[in-house]
């Protein structure tokens, strides 16, 4: 039988998924940018963009055990703190760095006095500027940011309705923003849509299941059977994902796949974390995956650029699948970026979050 977590607020598995979502995402950009290689596991790869997802899903549970377990110990105004500090340092010196890269080699576009104002604060993709980030992923980091800000409010909300009823309230106006998003800019491009549609309000109910099992934690699933409940659960993402491939045309045609689809893979990565969440590691592992957890954001933050750099010498003549393979072997690159980053800003900062 597994054992109970050594921390009440450290889960070493979501750790790791923290960690496996962020390769999955990482994977995605591999895929696409090699230019989408028809291949073995291609199907996982396309769908590596809802690594993001998972991400949401993770936050909103760890954080929202924080809550209901100690009501934000040391207070909003600490719980703030330590967020900022998780969040803001290992950008802003990616941010330095890639302005450097602008200005000594071209290798990025040079923002605007509006734009690097907007840069240096996350506003990206959001009226009425709509500024486009320099590095590609930095667009999530407003939405998780923004959910910290609501956290107190929308655990308010889950004690104030029941799960249930809370639930239900975030589904639908997830629902309501994408309609309203949707219709108000049919005459408008892909990309554009895309970019509103997944701001808070359009991925509410993600963050919002990541709540309501974590609120459910006290209700705990008995051991035995908990391998069946977990392959149960992995196997109905692995349909509900594979419908949307199979009807992935259809997505941005105003269908119920747009305003619903998201909404109900959240319930089954809910599921995902809160089965998962008190199992531990063999020994023999657990310091690798601690580890893979613990640079997740490093690698979430530094894998794109090191692709985008790579893809500039490869050959236009390769075929798709051995430029996936070039790419690929950044994965160590990325690594060892990843743990500089852990090692040199994002511990520190959190130790400094800490510190009363």
């Amino acid at each position: 039988m597994p054992a109970a977590p050594t921390s009440p607020t450290f889960f070493p598995v979501l750790h790791a998924l923290r960690g496996l979502a962020a390769m999955w995402v990482m994977g995605f950009h591999w895929w696409f940018f090699a230019g989408t290689p028809e291949m073995v596991g291609g199907s996982f790869f396309r769908l590596g963009g809802y690594g993001v997802h998972l991400f949401y899903a993770l936050s909103a549970f760890l954080l929202g055990h924080q809550y209901f377990s100690t009501d934000l110990a040391g207070g909003y105004g600490g719980f703030m703190k330590r967020r900022f500090l998780r969040l803001f340092p290992a950008y802003w010196v990616q941010l330095i760095l890639l302005l450097l890269l602008a200005l000594g080699w071209g290798l990025y576009a040079m923002p605007g006095a509006r734009g690097l104002a907007a840069h240096v604060v996350m506003a990206f993709h959001l009226p009425p500027l709509f500024v486009q980030p320099m590095n590609g992923v930095w667009w999530t980091l407003p939405i998780e940011f923004a959910f910290y800000l609501l956290l107190p409010v929308l655990g308010w909300l889950v004690l104030r309705l029941g799960v249930v009823a809370f639930a239900a309230l975030c589904v639908a106006i997830t629902a309501a923003y994408r309609m309203a998003i949707f219709a108000g800019m049919a005459d408008r491009s892909v990309p554009e849509i895309a970019n509103l549609i997944g701001q808070l309000p359009g991925v509410l109910s993600v963050f919002a299941m990541g709540l309501v099992a974590a609120k459910l934690i006290p209700r705990g699933l008995a051991y035995r059977g908990r391998a069946a409940w977990l392959v149960g659960v992995l196997t109905l993402l692995a349909g509900w994902m594979s419908l949307l491939l199979w009807r992935l045309d259809e997505y941005w045609q105003h269908g119920w796949l747009l305003y619903l689809w998201e909404s109900i893979n959240a319930v089954g990565l809910a599921a995902l974390i809160y089965i998962a969440h008190d199992y531990t590691f063999e020994l023999r592992l657990a310091r690798l995956w601690r580890w893979l957890g613990d640079v997740s954001y490093g690698v979430y933050l530094w894998h794109l650029p090191v692709i985008l750099l790579v893809i500039r010498v490869i050959p236009e003549s390769w075929p798709a699948s051995l430029r996936f393979a070039a790419l690929a072997a950044t994965a160590p690159v990325v690594f060892a970026l990843a743990h500089a980053s852990f090692r040199l800003i994002e511990r520190p900062a959190m130790r400094l979050g800490r510190q009363r």
